[in-house]
């Protein structure tokens, strides 16, 4: 053990075997302990290369009113133990609206409102920002490319934008945009039997089944499950070549809330209620996602059969004034439980994103 001057055993952390610093950064899946512990000492900086970095735990992101002069970014670590919350300017995103995250590669899809083109943003770096080419043009005012409700990013990464076409009768319409191509292409997907009309839900399903599921495949549209409830909340998305439908909603002559979860792969005629959660866990909102709860070893907020979603709570402080509130609660497969997480001092439902924090290089050593 190393001394100081005064004859004190000083602590030997930044000569720790390179073999043990790498072990203890694998699990540090908040963004923020991340930077902290690459920030401590040129060692322990050096010793987990970027590509090697740990699976994060989500974030929350909540877009503000993007028509007002400098508009800002609510980010916020809801795992934390430090409840962190973020007020970021972003000019990339000005005038644009969230509308989903890429769910492994840290950015979120910015859609402008008009007379831009979209972009890929990062909102922990705003030097991470990538324009997507210029959307084509059509010739009808009912298509609306990337309007509310109309675009997903894959977890392969690929931008669909998807709309209602309108000429004889209401069709599906889709365009996408792969990593490293130059240009948006058509995607085909026709309806199925009997399916005359798509609400958001089964566009979007659509649009993830074409672009990550079967890509390349005869795609097609499949009608839904039937709602557990009118009121129930609906999320579509996708997880290593399954299309997942997860329902919450609330248990008849109960005060308890629920989730249900149908599946259905290439190969299936139908949908199917998927039993097996065991090392899925879902995060449910804007912009859905599933993850593998075996990559976050050691992890209590990541773990296998469970569901985050969010709760829109309205009460009145005073009489003139409504207030709102997102509650955000986890959900147990194996117990059928939901409790409660956290509330977020917003009324809009916000959008899960992975964080990919930006890490400085560090300066040459002075001789």
């Amino acid at each position: 053990m190393d001394h100081d001057a005064r004859g004190v055993a000083s602590s030997p952390w930044p000569k720790l075997p390179a073999d043990v610093l790498s072990e203890i950064a694998a699990r540090l899946h908040d963004a923020g302990d991340f930077v902290r512990f690459r920030a401590a000492c040129r060692p322990w900086h050096e010793v987990l290369p970027p590509a090697r970095a740990p699976s994060f735990l989500p974030w929350i992101l909540e877009e503000y009113d993007s028509s007002i002069d400098d508009p800002h970014v609510l980010l916020c670590s809801p795992f934390s133990a430090s409840r962190t919350q973020h007020l970021l300017p972003h000019p990339a995103i000005r005038g644009t609206s969230i509308q989903g995250s890429d769910a492994s590669g840290g950015r979120v899809l910015a859609v402008p409102d008009e007379g831009r083109t979209a972009a890929l943003v990062n909102p922990l770096d705003v030097h991470d920002a990538a324009s997507l080419p210029p959307v084509p043009r059509s010739k009808s005012r009912r298509d609306k490319w990337g309007s509310a409700s109309g675009a997903v990013v894959s977890s392969n990464g690929a931008v669909v934008f998807h709309t209602l076409r309108h000429q004889e009768d209401y069709f599906f319409a889709a365009i996408q945009l792969r990593p490293g191509e130059p240009s948006w292409e058509k995607v085909d997907v026709p309806y199925a039997v009997g399916l005359l009309e798509l609400d958001d839900d089964e566009r979007r399903a659509a649009a993830l089944w074409s672009s990550a599921v079967v890509p390349g495949a005869a795609c097609r549209v499949a009608a839904l499950p039937p709602r557990p409830d009118l009121d129930s909340e609906r999320y579509v998305l996708e997880f290593r070549g399954e299309l997942l439908c997860a329902d919450v909603f609330l248990q008849p002559n109960s005060a308890t809330w629920s989730v249900r979860v149908h599946a259905m792969q290439a190969e299936d005629d139908g949908w199917r209620r998927r039993g097996d959660t065991d090392h899925l866990c879902l995060f449910l909102g804007l912009s859905s996602f599933a993850m593998d709860a075996r990559e976050f070893a050691g992890s209590a907020e990541v773990t296998g059969g469970c569901a985050y979603f969010f709760l829109r709570r309205l009460h009145k402080e005073r009489e003139e004034q409504p207030l709102g509130r997102i509650l955000l609660y986890r959900y147990s497969f194996q117990s059928g439980t939901a409790t409660f997480v956290d509330e977020l001092s917003t009324m809009v439902i916000p959008t899960w994103f992975i964080p990919r924090p930006r890490m400085s290089p560090l300066l040459p050593r002075v001789q």
